[in-house]
Formats: C-alpha cells, structure tokens, sequence
C-alpha cells in the first residue's frame, strides 16, 4: 500500500470521526457505475454521457454520484462529499445502514475503477465503483471493502 494512500485514508477517517463523534473503522470513496466512462464520454458527446449517467444513477440505486462510505462498529453511512485542498468536507449522511445489514461483493475489476454490488438485508442490491487513485496500483478502499466483504 502507498504511503500517500494511508495518509489520505488516515485524513478521512478523521474528517468522517469528527462529523460522526465516534470513530470510525473504516473509510472509502466511491462513484456512481460508469461515472469514469461517462466523463469520458462528455468529451465526444453530451447525449452519451447523460444516457450513462442515468443507467448509472440507477445501479447506484440514486446514490450521489461522488460520495465518502463511512464505517463505524455498528454504522455504515454514505456522504455527499466536495473536495477541500487535501481533504474533504462532508455533507449530512444521505443514507445510514445497521453494518450487520450491509454486505459487499466484487464484481470486476477494471483500469479505472473496480466494480462493487452492496447487498442490504431486506432491500434492492445496489453497484458502486471504487476508483483507482490516480499513479497508485493499489486500491485506496481495500480496507473498506475487507470490513464488508461477502
């Protein structure tokens, strides 16, 4: 693991212990399905990336399209995120689950992100990706994903 994923990780965790008053176990950023694809897919045509994005909207089960999971002893939270200089300020949790009810399955692995289904006790599996950090071969969420794991 790259020493600037555990100082970005380490950085996270604190900002997402902070706005919860607890600690937090584990922490990863993850993105609508295909929203690398769809970005990409701006540059040719617009119509492209919208029919993308909304297939992806609807996997993520209308999840943000950026957004910060949050694992605590009990908890698992997805929040809304923006980007700040090195870290991020979070927005309110748009989704809280009991971690019991939560599990995570991989699907694919891809060049640019590597594809999750989140299975919910008793409600509709969902798909997000977890992108690559940019020069790292390894996968910033991987401690994440391990605390979920099917």
């Amino acid at each position: 693991m790259s020493d600037r994923n555990e100082k970005y990780r380490a950085r996270y965790l604190e900002t997402v212990s902070e706005k919860l008053g607890q600690p937090a176990e584990g922490v990863g950023m993850f993105t609508r399905p295909g929203s690398m694809g769809s970005a990409l897919a701006a540059q040719v045509s617009p119509l492209a990336s919208g029919v993308l994005g909304s297939r992806g909207k609807k996997k993520a089960g209308g999840l943000p399209l950026n957004m910060i999971v949050g694992v605590t002893a009990d908890k698992v939270y997805v929040f809304p995120y923006k980007p700040k200089g090195f870290g991020i300020k979070l927005k309110d949790p748009v989704a809280v689950w009991d971690r019991s009810e939560v599990r995570v399955e991989r699907l694919k692995e891809g060049t640019l992100a590597n594809r999750l289904r989140f299975h919910l006790s008793g409600g509709e599996p969902f798909e997000l990706d977890s992108t690559k950090m940019p020069g790292s071969s390894s996968d910033f969420n991987a401690p994440l994903i391990d605390l979920l794991a099917v």
